[in-house]
């Protein structure tokens, strides 16, 4: 079974939108507990990743976003559960002149924009995070 875990980069002039993740979620020790995210979760039975991507980045943000292309993919095996994980990163445009956050402090504790090279150099981010940044390919049309 393939599951999609889907995320959106969400940039606009005051930097790129990141999201501290809980230790605990829902009662349970959080993936990447502590890091710094880009909103995003897995997509539901039988919704499309681009639905996903678009809800959780409401759910999480209160932004409702306009997907552009796709900037990153990859996939994982989980040979234990036989099931077969594929991230897809989204670059976004924020559909709403106002860009006041709403956080959903069940899932995060803190949020920021700040450039590229700053999450960089001062925040723990996680794995393809740090990698879409760094590359600077989600910044080109």
């Amino acid at each position: 079974m393939v599951q999609f875990i889907t995320h959106v980069l969400v940039v606009s002039k005051q930097g790129v939108l990141i999201l501290k993740r809980n230790r605990m979620e829902r009662g349970q020790a959080n993936v990447a507990a502590g890091y710094w995210d880009i909103p995003g979760g897995l997509a539901l039975d039988h919704e499309l990743p681009q639905a996903a991507a678009k809800r959780e980045c409401f759910e999480e943000t209160g932004l409702n976003v306009e997907l552009t292309r796709i900037i990153w993919e990859d996939s994982t095996l989980d040979e234990s559960n036989n099931e077969v994980y594929t991230r897809l990163v989204y670059q976004t445009r924020v559909l709403a002149a106002s860009q006041h956050i709403n956080l959903n402090y069940a899932e995060h504790s803190d949020f920021q924009w700040l450039s590229p090279s700053r999450i960089l150099d001062e925040k723990k981010v996680v794995p393809y995070l740090e990698a879409i940044l760094a590359t600077g390919n989600a910044f080109r049309n």
